[in-house]
């Protein structure tokens, strides 16, 4: 059985066309009739009625705005659009999306695109770069779990689709310090009795996983250098001491929004307050105080840590938006 369709109609004023058939191996690019050499080939004249003019192309279309609550929800009137995004279509390929650009988003954030009806798609963004110490992460659409969990849309065109939003925030500096500045003499300037009484008030572990109340410098200091994962909760315990002392000096609003994937008040989108991945750290920290290779809960402990190591070092706050770039 040979496939005839698709094919375009005919010039043929009353409606005939004309199939050839040859083996692979007497196809013959550059002879006969278009590589089909008459005494190798058979051929069949027939009639097919028109199909009409073809449907006319559809429109897909959505906007790219900036997530301010990080709720991968587009609030319309009050989440602004973002200008200069690249949209792509693509297909999934052996090693993953291949995508085309097909529009670039506007001055309020919005793009569309014409594809034909009956056409399968794959609509994404092309998530930007920025200036150094930023970068964008993407909350909206929800991850593709037919696409290995991109966040794209997928589907068959039927007529114009509207709706096909993308939101992203950028990330940047918040005010955190570091393990390191706590632990020199410039944290040594800042640490007052009241700050070792407010680290004794959490739930604070050592390499062996008993409960550390600091009494004085020395004792945090030393503490804070020998730090190591070996324990995650001994980790974890010296980021949250230093972001407890961020918030505690002012570098760090504890209602500031961070990244922090992984972890319970992180939910869907993966933000979450400082003050709630510190109060979810402590919380943790009091119920494991040791969390060693092959201990369930230890992953769950990497994601608090990395939350608030990351923001300490100044990385995954929440910005008010950030320069589009694409290299």
């Amino acid at each position: 059985t040979v496939q005839l369709i698709l094919y375009a109609d005919t010039p043929n004023a009353g409606g005939e066309y004309k199939v050839w058939v040859t083996p692979v191996g007497n196809y013959s690019p550059g002879s006969g009739f278009f590589g089909f050499v008459p005494k190798y080939s058979k051929t069949d004249n027939f009639k097919a009625p028109s199909d009409g003019p073809p449907p006319p192309d559809a429109v897909l279309s959505g906007t790219k705005f900036y997530d301010t609550d990080t709720d991968g929800v587009f609030d319309l009137g009050v989440e602004p659009g973002v200008a200069l995004v690249r949209i792509d279509n693509c297909v999934l390929g052996p090693s993953g999306l291949e995508c085309t650009l097909i529009a670039t988003t506007g001055g309020g954030g919005a793009w569309s695109a014409s594809f034909p009806v009956g056409a399968n798609y794959i609509i994404c963004e092309e998530l930007p770069s920025s200036l150094p110490g930023y970068s964008w992460v993407q909350t909206a659409p929800a991850p593709n779990a037919g696409l290995n969990g991109a966040r794209c849309y997928s589907g068959t065109v039927v007529g114009d689709i509207t709706g096909l939003d993308f939101g992203d925030v950028c990330l940047g500096p918040g005010g955190g310090r570091t393990l390191g500045f706590w632990s020199n003499k410039n944290g040594q300037a800042l640490v007052t009795t009241s700050d070792l009484a407010m680290l004794a008030s959490l739930n604070l572990r050592n390499a062996t996983g008993a409960v550390f109340d600091p009494t004085n410098y020395s004792q945090l200091r030393r503490w804070l250098l020998d730090a190591n994962a070996t324990n995650m909760a001994y980790m974890l315990s010296a980021q949250l001491a230093a972001m407890a002392l961020n918030v505690q000096h002012g570098f760090v609003n504890p209602a500031a929004l961070i990244y922090a994937p992984g972890t319970l008040s992180g939910g869907a989108t993966g933000f979450a307050s400082v003050g709630a991945v510190m109060a979810e750290a402590n919380t943790e920290l009091g119920l494991h105080g040791t969390a060693l290779a092959g201990n369930p809960w230890r992953s769950y402990q990497e994601a608090l840590k990395n939350a608030l190591d990351r923001a300490n070092n100044n990385q995954t706050f929440v910005t008010p938006g950030c320069p589009v770039i694409y290299p």
